[in-house]
């Protein structure tokens, strides 16, 4: 017999019909649930603690608070550098510069250079190395300009003594502060450093500050929280 026109739905299909709907509803309101982004301040760290700074490659490279051992470097112009040295007249900020030139790295190199003098008035030493032999360092500060020290660390004594074997051939850049012979502050690759960053370091207000180690963070990538 064919269906009876006018005939009620059974009680069956209204509770498949409700649930059915039900389903739907909810699947409409995941789907219109806004997805908050995390704060900015989740990607900026202490910039003296142990995990800023790090590198995938090393976790367990030299970091904030541990010695560094006696280094002794040639200078790309003749004569060695040796690291007890400096340090005996105030801090050294070590910047390691990889095989990479690019234009944003030298662009950044320069910066650096050009704050000599905000360096020299705190008793700041300020060197690059190069894993280069001599006279390919000397050309290259000659190219750049530079009027500071350039080390020329063909042999990898320093990465040896930072513990970055595993790391070498992947960072562009690798940056150390000493000061009495132990390790301030470190920052291996990643996003490089402004120069307020380091001034903060040496005079004494590191503390204060959190960063973005990695690029493409929000702006700015340094917040004080002094100033908050």
């Amino acid at each position: 017999m064919g269906p009876v026109s006018g005939a009620k739905p059974r009680a069956g299909t209204k509770r498949s019909i409700w649930v059915f709907a039900g389903l739907l509803g909810a699947a409409a309101c995941r789907v219109a649930a806004p997805v908050e982004p995390p704060p900015p301040d989740d990607a900026r760290r202490p910039i003296l603690s142990a995990e800023y700074g790090s590198h995938v490659a090393h976790p367990e490279a030299l970091g904030p608070g541990e010695a560094l051992a006696q280094a002794e470097l040639e200078l790309a112009e003749g004569g060695r550098f040796v690291l007890d040295d400096a340090a005996a007249v105030g801090p050294v900020i070590l910047v390691w510069i990889g095989g990479a030139e690019g234009q944003a790295l030298t662009a950044w190199v320069r910066e650096l250079a050009a704050a000599l003098a905000e360096f020299d008035a705190r008793g700041v030493t300020l060197a690059f190395v190069r894993p280069l032999e001599p006279e390919a360092a000397l050309r290259w500060a000659a190219q750049l300009g530079l009027q500071v020290p350039v080390l020329a660390d063909f042999e990898g004594a320093l990465w040896e003594r930072l513990g970055l074997e595993a790391a070498q051939g992947v960072l562009d850049q690798a940056l150390i502060v000493v000061d009495d012979g132990v390790i301030t502050y470190r920052k291996y690759g990643g996003r490089r450093p402004e120069l307020a960053e380091l001034l903060a370091v040496v005079d004494g207000r590191g503390a204060e500050l959190r960063c973005c180690a990695e690029t493409g963070c929000a702006d700015p990538p340094c917040r004080s929280d002094a100033l908050e």
